[in-house]
């Protein structure tokens, strides 16, 4: 049986089982507390890491707001600073990675409302320099308007006493425009215009009022010119007035002259020299002035008038005429002159 191996079976006893039974627990208890031990460990070094990394993005983005300080109104820029301040203190007293992450995110939320400000700001900014842009546009505008106003001749010789109206409205423009009143120029480059407008049709009407006083005049000249007066030029009564009556005189070799006075409104007035003169009954017993041969001439003139040159004009008239439809005659020549007018359509 030599060179057989030989075996028997080895049995502890029950205190020896349970000595090693509790060795065995003891070593593992020690085990477990160096796993635990180097698990807090980790979970700190981790910690500060994550800690280390937020603080360093906090002190970014307090740098990056530092530097929005152009972009961003100061006052919401403040705000801003402070909470990202605030978070120091927060991650300092983080007690697991949950706690710098809820910090990392209000950090986040920081960011984004700087962003939100910076295009808010952005946006009011560009507002701002377009309502500018427009109110100096219609500062520059009003001034062109006067510029032409004042450069028109009809406005020039029939509106010229509203140009200081204008200017004034064209001033408040600049002026609102310099100040940083952005909405007002608009509001006086409106008036303007509407000045303007009145300007234009008041000064189209006077013009077209003057060009029939015009017409009428060198009418009437013609006319008397055809019947042989003697006719000076029609001229204005007064040149500092363009609507100034336009007045010229028609004589005769008889020595007798008709003064026409030609307005841009209502009745020519003729006044005559050299007529005789007579003095019609009324039916009330008194007695009207009349001049046959003045107005016979002013008769047949109205007839050629209307005739010839497509110019109407009513009935002659004057203070104190008697019936208009008597028989026109001859009379003795008195020694004063007469005034008539004739009411134009």
């Amino acid at each position: 049986m030599s060179g057989t191996p030989k075996y028997g079976c080895v049995r502890l006893r029950a205190a020896q089982e349970a000595a090693l039974r509790e060795a065995r627990r003891v070593a593992a208890e020690a085990e477990r507390l160096d796993r635990l031990e180097a698990e807090a460990r980790e979970r700190a070094r981790l910690l500060d890491e994550a800690r280390g990394r937020a603080d360093e993005r906090r002190r970014k983005a307090l740098a990056g707001l530092a530097g929005r300080s152009a972009t961003v109104p100061a006052a919401e820029l403040r705000a801003l600073e402070t909470r990202c301040r605030d978070l120091e203190a927060r991650l300092a007293q983080a007690r697991d990675l949950a706690d710098i992450g809820a910090a990392e995110v209000v950090l986040a939320a920081v960011l984004a409302q700087a962003d939100r400000c910076e295009a808010e700001e952005a946006r009011r900014r560009e507002e701002e320099a377009r309502r500018r842009e427009g109110a100096h546009r219609a500062a520059a505008e009003a001034a062109s308007v006067v510029a032409g106003l004042q450069g028109d001749p009809a406005l020039g010789r029939w509106q010229y006493h509203r140009f200081a109206d204008a200017q004034a409205l064209a001033s408040a423009a600049e002026a609102a425009a310099n100040q940083g009143d952005w909405s007002r120029p608009e509001v006086e480059l409106q008036a303007l215009k509407a000045l303007a407008d009145q300007m234009l049709a008041a000064a189209d009407a006077a013009q077209l009022r003057a060009g029939r006083r015009d017409v009428v005049a060198a009418a009437i000249a013609d006319t008397l010119a055809e019947m042989g007066f003697m006719v000076s030029a029609p001229v204005p009564q007064s040149r500092e007035h363009p609507s100034s009556d336009v007045v010229f005189r028609a004589a005769n070799a008889a020595g007798r002259a008709i003064d026409v006075s030609v307005p841009v409104e209502g009745a020519v007035y003729y006044t005559v020299d050299g007529f005789p003169h007579t003095s019609e009954p009324m039916a009330d017993g008194g007695a009207a002035p009349a001049c046959d041969q003045a107005e016979g001439i002013l008769n047949e003139m109205r007839g050629r008038l209307a005739d010839e040159r497509g110019v109407d004009s009513d009935e002659i008239l004057w203070e104190g005429k008697g019936d208009p439809d008597r028989r026109l005659r001859r009379a003795d020549e008195l020694p004063s002159s007469g005034n008539a007018r004739e009411r134009r359509l």
